[in-house]
């Protein structure tokens, strides 16, 4: 028994395969392996994924290990572990460069383009970017343009681009896994969950939900025992499993011991080799370790070595002569101690400084530490310590910067623990301190500052272990982990003495942005307090970084007076400072206040000082106040805001800064959108789909695909509007975000009422309109306007009254706060109250309300004019507004309506000839069937004119328009289809028309002959 043999489980095995047959038919699964210390969770995980690559050689497998010593403070710690070895770039599939043209390379080749597609910014916090390069640098050189963008994103500066959110790091991490398992079936394991940091928790619950339909199945390993709280803090495991369990049931493998399991295992353990071992020594092993793994495969090895088991003539295991049940170690522990002590001193000795390094060691680190040469470590590893041994296994190459070493790992985590316990407290001390420096040393191209913090810490090097914690910080941060940034920040400060406060000043800097990232404002508000009270002792330029705290922490809970005046304040110490880029971050954060207390123009001029100021080196600083102020334009301007926004867009491209890039390309699609550029608008909302999707920005993908719903709209495709308001619903609702959620009801309803659905329309309208009241935002406006065009279009005027009334009474105190979009809805309630006027016959009311519209000209003007005979003004009015629209692609209804307004004017003038031109020229736009025109008004004009002069065309086109009215009205019975018919005059005229007529006799036996 030399080697640790798998044996029994198989229901266990069974259920695990279970869940890998579901996963490989695209149903994609999580599942967890539990048990006590030594219960054999990895080896049972370790036989699984053995026999599935077995049986499939195409799957794909990758374990990740939480640590017990720095886990907690390591973000993504397990899952970092596992998709470099995944992909190739640590691990035993990295010890060698793949032959050209072999699986392995285009397996590394294609997964690195996946990360590039649909991961960037885990190059640089999940995958190290130079790593990466190094690896695969020569196997992309082939594949035009990708070594470029791989060394790009490997490239970028910290601080050059927007810091990235968790929740799309974690939606990149999903995406990367499920395009992987769209080339292959994946198994990825993350072993001892129980030590996982906050931040691979959410990424486990994230995977949990986002691997459904992928052929992937991840499994996890924990200890149940070791879920104690941290701190006064529950174990963040504990919340993830029980939702897990909520909505995927019962996906654990429990591997408690039972006696029959128990004594099945010791059975088929001792039966793994040639043995005369009879039923009272298996019944008395059975009894001393009541069938646990380790204890039994460890106690049998020491069985073996002490000579109590032997081999006799024919090799078969027999019970020696000395054997005494009583005289054994009672424990697993104590199995282990004489494991230990039968080494030489020496391998002892190497084993000891191997412990301090961690679970998981490396080779050329204890050899530093022990000054021997790096050769003669790994023999005595490799030979001795895995192949005589069984103590230790080889965990493949590990990479730091250009160096490449050698990982190992104890057999099992007690191994180490016995180790780590039995060092004196000053040599364990000694020892962390020499394994920090020999690690700072050997990664000093590639640092692991989580690593170097912990052994400083333990070392009692409280400088060293204060900078390390602090670089640690700041990883955290760019790694998308400000849960893990505060602890780790937290600790630093404990070590920091107040004696020092430039450096106390340094950490509170970074832990506010933590604080700030988890919007936690209370204990933010304490940092920057703590902040501005050490600055008072420093100098200016730290003064100005304070104020700048303060500013930011009091725009972002709306205080607006203090935002200001604390800009104000940075600004003035940055030039005391003689800082440059502190200023223009000061203006920077002055206009954000101006802006979100309405004083635009000021918000403006704070923008243009933020440009001149900054330089060559704040390019970042520029694209940002661009990017503002083109979101200012977007108030007054479409176009200025379009060529302001187009700045900030290169600006971000040369810097690389992903995030904002997608941020102003969505920006400038819904420019387009307001400038009726609809092809624009599709492509740039398209691009800003796809770049959202690789970002895994979730948030943003909605809403372009929102916005893509209303171009659609706009352009009276309501077949793909529907379709995309459904998707962005959707998604809204499962990422939570309700203002997308509203806003994607809110659109549904025009395409429901321009496909007949006017019920539908309603409810879709109302719903929004609730929720935006619910969370207290201006666009409850535009769903009263929206529900007032429902209610308008049916001809229910008391309700669209009140609804119009309600909307401009919310408007126009907002008006001068909110810049456009308030003031598009007051104009929008304007316009509403002014066609209600003009249908109930009030042409006086209509046009004073007509001529407070901001957005002249106006239809409802022009038709009021006309409704009071003043025909050479409404000819000037509808004219304006014909050429307001001549040369848009996409409105064509407006100059339709404009047009129908020169033939009731020419008409009123009573000049046939002329009405009949224009009649010539509407009469083919008749022809394009909407069920959201109301099509009564151009159909009677041109009728009424066509009557007058006896052209035979007239009976078709007043049967034509009575067709679709009476189409638009088969949805509605009773009052309601009275109303709709009788409450707007042109329809009402249209009826009266096609009574007048004859036209029931005309009509052939099976068609409707009723009123509408």
């Amino acid at each position: 028994m030399s080697e640790q043999p798998f044996v029994g489980r198989e229901r266990e095995l069974a259920r695990l395969e279970g869940f890998l047959e579901r996963a490989v038919a695209g149903q994609g699964q999580v599942c967890f392996v539990t048990g006590e210390t030594g219960g054999g969770k990895t080896a049972l995980v370790q036989a699984f994924t053995r026999r599935a690559q077995d049986a499939d050689e195409h799957l794909a497998v990758a374990f990740g290990n939480c640590n017990a010593q720095s886990g907690a403070g390591d973000p993504y710690l397990p899952f970092r572990e596992l998709l470099a070895v995944l992909i190739g770039v640590t691990g035993r599939a990295a010890a060698e460069e793949p032959p050209a043209g072999s699986r392995l390379r285009h397996w590394l080749v294609r997964s690195t383009q996946v990360l590039i597609e649909v991961g960037p910014d885990l190059v640089g916090t999940i995958i190290p970017g130079g790593v990466l390069v190094a690896k695969a640098g020569k196997a992309l050189a082939q594949k035009a343009g990708w070594l470029d963008e791989l060394e790009k994103l490997a490239g970028r500066k910290p601080g050059a681009q927007a810091a990235v959110q968790p929740e799309h790091l974690l939606e990149q991490y999903a995406n990367v896994l499920r395009a992987l398992a769209s080339e292959r079936p994946l198994v990825v394991v993350v072993d001892d969950l129980h030590w996982a940091d906050a931040a691979s928790v959410n990424l486990l619950f994230h995977l949990s939900r986002r691997l459904e339909g992928s052929a992937a199945l991840l499994v996890g390993t924990y200890r149940r025992g070791e879920l104690a709280p941290r701190g006064t803090e529950r174990h963040p495991l504990e919340r993830v499993l029980a939702d897990i369990k909520r909505y995927a049931g019962d996906v654990w493998v429990d591997l408690r011991a039972d006696e029959a399991g128990g004594r099945d295992f010791v059975n088929r353990l001792l039966d793994t080799e040639p043995n005369r071992l009879g039923a009272d020594f298996r019944e008395a092993l059975f009894r001393h370790t009541e069938g646990h793994p380790l204890f039994t495969v460890e106690l049998l090895r020491s069985l073996q070595e002490r000579g109590d088991l032997i081999r006799d003539a024919g090799g078969c295991w027999v019970v020696g002569p000395r054997l005494e049940f009583g005289a054994l170690p009672p424990r697993v522990e104590g199995v282990i101690e004489q494991r230990l002590g039968n080494l030489g001193a020496a391998q002892q000795e190497l084993l000891r400084v191997a412990s301090v390094e961690g679970e998981a060691f490396t080779a050329e680190v204890v050899a530093q530490v022990q000054g021997q040469a790096p050769r003669q470590v790994l023999r005595d590893l490799s030979q001795n310590l895995e192949g005589r041994h069984a103590l230790v296994q080889e965990g493949g190459e590990l990479r730091a910067g250009r160096r490449r070493l050698s990982g190992y790992r104890f057999a099992h985590a007690l191994f180490q623990h016995y180790l780590y316990g039995d060092l004196g407290s000053g040599e364990r001390r000694m020892l962390h301190g020499e394994v920090g420096r020999v690690l700072e040393e050997l990664y000093a191209e590639a640092p692991d500052p989580v690593r170097l913090a912990w052994h400083y810490d333990r070392a009692g090097e409280d400088d060293r272990a204060a900078e390390a914690y602090r670089q640690a910080g700041e990883q955290a941060i760019r790694q998308g982990a400000p849960q893990e940034a505060e602890r780790l920040l937290t600790r630093a400060l404990e070590l920091t003495p107040e004696s020092d406060p430039a450096r106390r000043f340094e950490v509170y800097l970074t832990r506010e942005k933590a604080l700030n990232l988890q919007g936690r404002r209370e204990a933010q508000l304490r940092d920057v307090e703590a902040l501005e009270r050490l600055a008072e002792a420093l100098d200016a330029g730290r003064r100005g970084q304070a104020a700048l705290r303060r500013a930011g922490y009091a725009e972002v809970v709306n205080d607006f007076p203090t935002a200001i005046a604390a800009a104000q304040q940075a600004v003035a110490h940055a030039e005391a400072a003689g800082r440059e880029e502190l200023r223009a971050e000061g203006y920077l954060a002055w206009s954000m206040a101006l802006r979100g207390c309405g004083r635009l123009e000021e918000a403006e001029t704070c923008l243009q000082r933020a440009l001149e100021v900054a330089g060559p080196g704040l390019e970042w600083v520029q694209a940002a106040v661009l990017h503002n102020l083109g979101a200012i334009a977007a108030y007054h301007d479409f176009r200025q805001a379009q060529a302001v926004l187009q700045q900030a867009l290169t600006l971000y491209r040369q810097l690389g800064d992903l995030r904002s890039e997608n941020l102003v390309v969505q920006s400038l699609g819904i420019v387009a959108l307001n400038l009726e550029e609809y092809d624009r608008a599709t492509t740039l909302l398209e691009q800003s789909v796809a770049g959202a999707k690789r970002l895994g920005n979730r948030r943003n993908e909605v809403l372009a695909s929102l916005a893509l719903g209303i171009v659609a709209n706009k352009q009276r495709r309501f077949p793909e509007a529907r379709a995309r308001l459904t998707s962005a619903l959707e998604g809204a609702r499962e990422i939570g975000v309700r203002s997308h959620e509203a806003g994607a009801l809110l659109y549904l309803a025009p395409t429901s009422l321009a496909e007949g659905e006017y019920l539908q329309a309603r409810q879709y309208a109302q719903a929004a309109l609730d929720i935006y009241r619910s969370i207290g935002t201006l666009m409850a406006i535009d769903a009263q306007l929206h529900l007032w065009g429902i209610e308008a279009f049916l001809g229910n005027f008391p309700e669209a009254s009140a609804l119009f009334g309600a909307a401009l009474e919310a408007s126009r105190p907002n008006a001068g706060q909110a810049g456009a979009k308030a003031l598009n809805s007051v104009d929008g309630a304007l316009q509403g109250l002014a066609e209600l006027e003009l249908c109930q016959g009030h042409a006086d009311k209509a046009l004073e309300l007509a001529r407070q519209i901001g957005t002249a000209p106006t239809l409802e003007e022009a038709r009021a004019l006309l409704a009071l005979d003043r025909l050479e003004e409404a000819e000037a009015a509808f004219q304006a507004y014909q050429r307001k629209y001549a040369h848009e692609p996409g409105p064509w209804l407006q100059g339709q309506t404009g047009q129908t307004g020169l033939i009731q004017v020419e008409s009123a003038r009573n000049h046939p000839e002329r009405a009949l031109r224009l009649v010539e020229a509407l009469l083919p736009r008749l022809e394009q069937p909407h069920l959201l025109n109301d099509w009564s008004e151009p159909c009677l004009a041109c009728y009424e004119v066509l009557h007058a002069c006896g052209d035979a065309r007239a009976g078709e086109v007043l049967e034509q328009g009575w067709r679709r009215l009476e189409r638009q009205a088969s949805g509605l019975e009773g009052p309601d289809r009275e109303r709709f018919v009788n409450n707007i005059p042109s329809r009402r005229r249209l009826a009266a028309a096609w009574g007048e007529a004859g036209a029931r006799d005309r009509v052939k036996e099976g068609r409707h002959d009723g009123g509408a």
